[in-house]
């Protein structure tokens, strides 16, 4: 006569079963897939970029456009632009948005347009280009 707490096909406690086969968390699961393959989960949390990876500070971006404009007004179009990227390795978003602060605070004026109503992109740079002056503090 079979105990009727082993599994007579494996010999195991059917309780036992119950248990390893219940559902696990996050962390739990990635802990056990660590030990058994030594490789974590492509998906977990721990595995997300950071966002915040290779942009410029803020106040680097502005001291930039200090220099770059102080002595006096550069048009800046598409060639004049990409060798600001390669000379930065900033994304285009950090420079523009650095005009964007520095246009609302009126220390760079667009003299090609009124840039205050952009609120992304306050110089494009394409075709003909844009002309920035400084005008805040030197």
């Amino acid at each position: 006569m079979l105990k009727p707490s082993i599994c007579p096909s494996r010999g195991e406690n059917p309780d036992e079963i119950k248990a390893s086969r219940s559902p696990l968390t996050s962390g739990q699961m990635s802990g056990r897939q660590r030990q058994q393959t030594g490789m974590g989960d492509l998906f977990d949390s721990e595995g997300f970029l950071d966002s915040d990876a290779g942009h410029a500070g803020t106040v680097d971006v502005d001291h930039f456009w200090r220099i770059y404009l102080k002595e006096g007004p550069r048009t800046i179009d598409t060639r004049a632009f990409a060798d600001i990227l390669e000379e930065t390795d900033w994304f285009e978003s950090d420079l523009q948005a650095s005009l964007l602060r520095l246009i609302e605070a009126g220390q760079v004026m667009n003299l090609s347009v009124d840039a205050k109503r952009r609120k992304k992109r306050p110089l494009h740079y394409e075709w003909q280009g844009e002309e920035l002056r400084w005008t805040g503090p030197e």
